[in-house]
């Protein structure tokens, strides 16, 4: 009889696939991989019966309720309380772990699976739809020509989630009027900041910043994002128009 080893599966995430939500999950034995949905067929009833009591266990577990929502939280451009809230959640949970200051964090737009999320529970699978990838936390040193570039980046998108202390306005696809840590940005200065290893190797256009000296953190931004769930229970996000767009 043919024997497997077992790994708890810990991945969830959601397709978006013709305006329906479909949770998906992945088992793996012995180097290969399984995918769990409703659609495993009726007549593939050992694959089923393998998957099934790691399903229900992995479903307990996304369904666990770990912090509740104060308001409904909606995706938007150039910036709204789900962005904010994502961006300030990374910040604090990475400076409260590595006991440093940041002088802003950026996420690109598109890292954000959903477009909205319900007030009141929050569960650990609703994070997981949120951000179902396994990016994680860079830091690294930019000089100000540098963070002039980002952030046109950003604006060329319209928008971006920043964290409290960034603030910038749009004007012909570029960033103007930029602040940051309450002062004007110097393009002689020094800035630390934190940002998805997906935008730092260069995803979404951001090609400059692959050669750059970075900090892989090991910290998963969805990682931050619960920590800080469970930190603070209820969601209450801030709501300042960080990024501003200027019509002509």
């Amino acid at each position: 009889m043919r024997k497997y080893t077992y790994i708890l599966f810990v991945i969830s995430f959601v397709f978006l696939q013709a305006c329906q939500r479909k949770q998906t999950y992945f088992a793996y034995y012995e180097n290969n991989t399984i995918r769990v949905d409703e659609k495993i067929k009726a007549e593939d009833s050992t694959t089923l019966a393998m998957i099934r009591p790691y399903k229900v266990k992995l479903d307990e577990q996304m369904n666990e309720v770990i912090g509740q929502n104060s308001e409904e939280l909606v995706k938007a451009k150039p910036g709204s309380n789900l962005t904010n809230w994502m961006a300030d959640a990374m910040a604090e949970s990475y400076e409260r772990t590595a006991r440093e200051k940041l002088d802003f964090v950026v996420a690109n737009y598109g890292g954000i699976r959903i477009n909205s999320v319900a007030g009141g529970d929050l569960t650990l699978g609703k994070l997981y739809e949120i951000m179902p990838f396994e990016n994680a936390l860079v830091v690294m040193d930019l000089n100000g020509d540098q963070v002039k570039l980002l952030l046109d980046r950003i604006a060329a998108y319209g928008g971006w989630p920043v964290s409290e202390g960034l603030n910038f306005d749009i004007a012909d696809s570029t960033a103007t009027n930029i602040m940051i840590q309450n002062k004007p940005w110097n393009a002689l200065g020094q800035y630390r900041i934190g940002l998805p290893d997906y935008v730092a190797n260069g995803g979404d256009d951001c090609d400059f910043l692959k050669p750059l000296p970075r900090v892989n953190t090991g910290l998963l931004v969805r990682d931050l994002l619960i920590s800080d769930v469970k930190r603070n229970k209820i969601i209450t996000p801030k709501k300042d128009q960080r990024i501003k767009v200027k019509t002509p």
